[in-house]
């Protein structure tokens, strides 16, 4: 007696393993997604949280600046000194995301700048707060970090957010 397959068991097979791909494509693309959002997420609330920590710890009031006015494109964090909440003084650090889509509240424009007691203040002096939305790309899901009145960064997932309806579609 022979062993192997016949024809049909191979066709067989291969149409389950077809079927069983497609069935997994569309998961597969969206896990990566979420996970793309996550680890941007991770990136900007350590971001947050580095400068915060920096004008507490040092009693230098530090920022964290929008690439190009962009938070899409990346951020960078340094010292500011004097009153001039423009000039940037020193370079701590400068990231970019991989790949995702960052929308912001309007209060959060470009840059968030802490004092040294960790609250987050605007360039008229009055307190900071806001949101960023961390969109997975093609759905309507974001992870959002939240900076409250005091400077707390805290995050939070949001299944359906229309700031990250695909604006493709």
């Amino acid at each position: 007696m022979e062993k192997g397959l016949t024809l049909l068991e191979a066709l067989l097979t291969l149409a389950v393993m077809s079927v069983a791909i497609t069935l997994a494509i569309p998961n597969g693309i969206a896990l990566i997604a979420r996970e793309r959002a996550i680890a941007d997420a991770n990136l900007l609330h350590g971001a947050l949280q580095q400068a915060r920590l920096h004008a507490v710890t040092t009693g230098v009031p530090t920022s964290i600046q929008a690439i190009d006015g962009d938070w899409s494109n990346g951020w960078r964090v340094f010292i500011e000194r004097g009153t001039n909440m423009s000039r940037s003084e020193h370079l701590i650090a400068e990231q970019s995301p991989r790949a995702s889509r960052i929308e912001i509240t309007q209060t959060l424009r470009n840059k968030v700048h802490f004092l040294a007691n960790g609250r987050a203040i605007l360039a008229g002096g009055g307190f900071q707060a806001g949101t960023f939305s961390i969109c997975e790309n093609g759905l309507n899901r974001s992870h959002d970090l939240i900076i409250n009145r005091v400077g707390r960064v805290r995050r939070a997932t949001v299944t359906y957010n229309p700031k990250c309806v695909n604006p493709a579609l």
